[in-house]
């Protein structure tokens, strides 16, 4: 049966104070990158060895955090195919609308513990809830491992998503057929990886935050 295993792979550190609030807006990247990326470098090639992610395809949110990740990783691939980094907007954090690079102490207090209490339905002002996240993460989750799977013949063609914690919090929730409100309960650290197996009628989840 025909399989590829999909690696979901979170940003490493991004170049921020903690205390604010970002999903959409556009991070860089911490100065520890250069170190981050290359321990997620050798986790991978742990997991796949350097032929195979030679030959995979690399897909990354647009935001410069992930995005250079993306373009470390297809450094060190040494290959054409790798090397094809594509971009697909729906794999953005959350957007948090009005909130977005707010301090989270400067926003109404009765309007973020709402908030807390119910983000799965409720909206930033402006922005999207976690609800939203998760149709669009997961529709693009299962169309772009369809594409990758017509593409290549090969079962040892992985796919990397380079892309966000809540994007992946999303992703497996749903594969899990877990509550959304229990979603934030998966640690997903900066640099991780999740494995998940695609095969034409089953898809599983191999290991979170590797």
């Amino acid at each position: 049966m025909k399989s590829h295993i999909v690696y979901l792979i979170r940003h490493t550190k991004p170049d921020i104070p903690k205390g604010i609030c970002y999903g959409q807006s556009d991070i860089g990247v911490a100065t520890s990158f250069q170190q981050e990326a290359t321990e997620t470098l050798r986790k991978l090639i742990a997991l796949e060895g350097l032929s195979e992610l030679a030959s995979g395809h690399i897909i990354s949110s647009p935001l410069q955090r992930c995005f250079l990740l993306a373009e470390e990783l297809a450094k060190h691939l040494h290959s054409p195919q790798a090397s094809r980094i594509q971009t697909d907007d729906r794999l953005k954090e959350m957007n948090f609308g009005t909130w977005e690079m707010q301090q989270w102490s400067a926003i109404e207090e009765f309007v973020l513990h709402a908030w807390m209490r119910d983000y799965v339905n409720i909206r930033p002002n402006g922005g999207e809830n976690f609800r939203e996240l998760v149709e669009r993460t997961t529709t693009a989750f299962y169309e772009l491992s369809a594409e990758h799977s017509a593409e290549h013949s090969s079962n040892n063609t992985p796919l990397l998503l380079i892309c966000h914690s809540g994007v992946i919090r999303g992703i497996l929730a749903r594969l899990l057929e877990m509550p959304l409100e229990k979603a934030f309960s998966l640690e997903i650290d900066y640099g991780s990886i999740t494995g998940i197996r695609v095969q034409e009628r089953h898809t599983s989840v191999l290991f979170v935050n590797r």
